[in-house]
């Protein structure tokens, strides 16, 4: 994988990279700067400003401001795999794979 998050624009067909630099890693930067282990999904929040990636192999749930470009950990605290609900920075997963949101702005990982 490219370990990129990227946006296709359907007005104008042109696709660009928001964050992430091609490099399999973990980094809180911004856009390109950012590093990623195998997105392997995304949501936006209901006010239609932030992603919500599930960046499977950081074994987190990453945020992306879409204003900025900024990149930080929405929710996990280690790249190594476990279990363990709590708090957004004490939680922790195995594999995520999907994500997704409600009308209540809730969020939903898939942790196989």
């Amino acid at each position: 994988t490219e370990h990129r998050v990227r946006q296709i624009n359907i007005a104008t067909g042109v696709v660009t990279t928001v964050a992430g630099n091609g490099i399999a890693g973990f980094a809180n930067a911004t856009g390109v700067s950012a590093q990623f282990n195998a997105p392997t999904d995304v949501v936006i929040n209901n006010a239609g400003n932030i992603l919500i990636v599930a960046d499977q192999y950081n074994r987190q749930v990453r945020q992306i401001v879409l204003a900025t470009g900024e990149v930080t950990t929405f929710a996990g605290n280690t790249t190594s795999p476990g279990y363990a609900d709590g708090a957004f920075n004490a939680a922790r997963f195995g594999d995520i794979t999907g994500i997704c949101t409600d009308t209540l702005n809730m969020f939903y990982a898939v942790d196989r």
